[in-house]
């Protein structure tokens, strides 16, 4: 370990600042959960959908070609997940094998409504210039930053380099996690050393939620069919709305209120996008990048070495944790091993 090079990710960088043991099990042992979590693999099969569209569009190729190879990309998981669901189902989890057997095609019904949404209108708007591109700096001796970057694309109107960051999730965070996620603006600074000067960030949100389907109330005498309810809270489309008030035979312009209300939501709550100016200091950033990667060096040495051993930062984070049960085993005098055995594989494992 002394001599050797070692790769310190951002996302590496994250994880040792969050939790020593998390850092272990996930970069050093590289122990990888044997079945992922449903929403890990919605993120997985949605940023393939979204790189081979943008990859597609920056070798030339037309907006509607570029969306079918992307919707190709995605389709190539539905073996994948099908045997996943197989596997929960004879588990005994009947729950998430539901879960999986839905995935594919909710998966596509979201590609589509992205591409109808975003991705024709950014093939006119931007010039995609980086796509999934792996970068490779050297922090300081011995620690290397070992990263991939999303997406890099310049807008051809004002010529604003915007770097990328493509977030599937179930709901779109506040603008606090934005600004307490350095690692987008960390990469700004590790692009520098590529001659690729970003002045902006682009949060490209997707979320993996379908529209709601609005609720019918009951049928009264001045509306026997019964009308669809108006709920504030409803967490839907007007596309979704609209093919509902069809389907019950109901009159459009008694709901000109619901369509104030949703007309936008593709783009505010299920599609939304942030552009935030660069204005931190991205050297200082950098610094704290290296020393930290310097730090996680000389701890996995000592670890290696059976001089200390990695550190458990027990919190409410630790709910989330993929590791948890491992972190419980070995703190009430369980058997780790095992634990490890039956709930995860190695990185050389998984690729065998």
């Amino acid at each position: 370990m002394a001599g050797e090079l070692m790769n310190f990710s951002l996302s590496a960088f994250q994880d040792w600042q969050a939790c020593e043991a998390k850092y272990n099990y996930r970069h050093v042992r590289k122990l990888q959960p044997m079945f992922k979590a449903p929403p890990m693999e919605r993120g997985i099969i949605l940023h393939d959908y979204l790189g081979s569209f943008y990859q597609a569009l920056k070798d030339g190729r037309q907006k509607d070609e570029a969306h079918q190879i992307g919707m190709a990309k995605l389709g190539m998981h539905t073996a994948r997940v099908d045997i996943a669901a197989a596997a929960a189902y004879y588990g005994g989890d009947e729950d998430l094998a539901t879960e999986l057997r839905a995935m594919p095609e909710e998966l596509r019904d979201i590609a589509e409504r992205y591409y109808r949404i975003h991705g024709r209108g950014d093939a006119d708007r931007f010039e995609v210039m980086v796509v999934e591109r792996r970068i490779q700096v050297l922090l300081v001796a011995g620690v290397q930053s070992n990263s991939v970057v999303d997406l890099v694309a310049r807008d051809r109107e004002t010529g604003i380099m915007y770097l990328w960051e493509h977030k599937s999730t179930g709901n779109v965070p506040s603008s606090a996690f934005r600004i307490r996620d350095l690692q987008t603006t960390l990469y700004s600074a590790v692009l520098e050393r590529y001659q690729i000067h970003i002045q902006a960030i682009l949060w490209n949100y997707v979320r993996t939620k379908v529209p709601a389907e609005p609720h019918q109330n009951k049928p009264t005498k001045a509306n026997p069919i019964g009308a669809l309810s108006k709920d504030k809270n409803i967490d839907t489309t007007w596309e979704k709305y609209a093919a509902r008030i069809a389907e019950l035979g109901l009159e459009l312009e008694d709901y000109t209120d619901i369509y104030d209300r949703l007309r936008d939501a593709e783009t505010t709550k299920f599609f939304p996008r942030y552009e935030n100016q660069i204005v931190v200091n991205t050297q200082e950033l950098l610094l704290d990048y290296a020393v930290e990667g310097k730090r996680a060096r000389n701890a996995r040495y000592m670890w290696a070495q059976g001089a200390e051993q990695p550190v458990r930062t027990l919190g409410r984070g630790c709910d989330y944790c993929a590791y948890v049960k491992v972190c419980e085993a070995k703190l009430m005098g369980g058997d780790e091993e095992e634990v490890i055995k039956l709930r995860f594989v190695t990185e050389k494992e998984r690729q065998q």
